[in-house]
């Protein structure tokens, strides 16, 4: 394992992201000068406790784009990233649940299940925080910290913050136009 693989240095992978589009629930590969890789994805969606979605709510937009919700319903939003070196090293996700009204999105809670390490390295959340609850924007960012060690020997670390940014742009009645988008830093 090189710590010099570009899939380390977060100003290329951070170059890459700037013109990087997916659609809801799709995963795409960003392949760096070197092979090195990240792989990230999205999934936004209405939460499902036996409330149905209005007909227009397929969320297939493509990333970061105006999505269409219903005021008073619960959505999630998830976003994650994997860090790849030769081999798959992490996987980082921040996924956050919120109630969305005409004027503002509410915080319902938040998790970075899904998070995992393969040997030999290990990822853990460094730092957790939350923002703008019941205001038009609402932040979760989650901060990990991925090591790689080989026989004691550490080899490899990334700090990576991965923030995910639920805003209200507008509505009509009760159809809200919103958008999750995330961003990736590296510190």
């Amino acid at each position: 394992m090189n710590k010099n693989l570009d899939a380390f240095d977060q100003k290329k992978v951070n170059e890459k992201l700037k013109s990087t589009k997916i659609a809801n629930n799709q995963r795409k590969a960003i392949v760096l000068g070197d092979g090195s890789m990240v792989i990230i994805g999205n999934k936004t969606g209405p939460i499902e406790d036996g409330l149905i979605p209005s007909s227009n709510e397929k969320q297939v937009t493509t990333y970061a784009n105006i999505k269409n919700g219903t005021s008073g319903y619960k959505y999630y939003s998830t976003f994650y990233q994997e860090i790849w070196g030769i081999i798959k090293q992490a996987e980082v996700y921040n996924r956050v649940d919120f109630q969305l009204y005409t004027n503002k999105a509410v915080f319902l809670g938040s998790s970075p299940a899904g998070t995992r390490a393969f040997i030999p390295a290990t990822v853990e959340v460094a730092d957790h925080s939350t923002s703008g609850s019941g205001t038009r924007t609402l932040v979760n960012t989650y901060d990990y910290n991925a090591t790689v060690s080989v026989a004691g020997n550490q080899l490899a670390n990334r700090y990576v913050s991965l923030g995910n940014t639920i805003k209200v742009i507008s509505n009509v009645g009760n159809s809200v136009n919103y958008t999750a988008t995330p961003s990736y830093k590296g510190f």
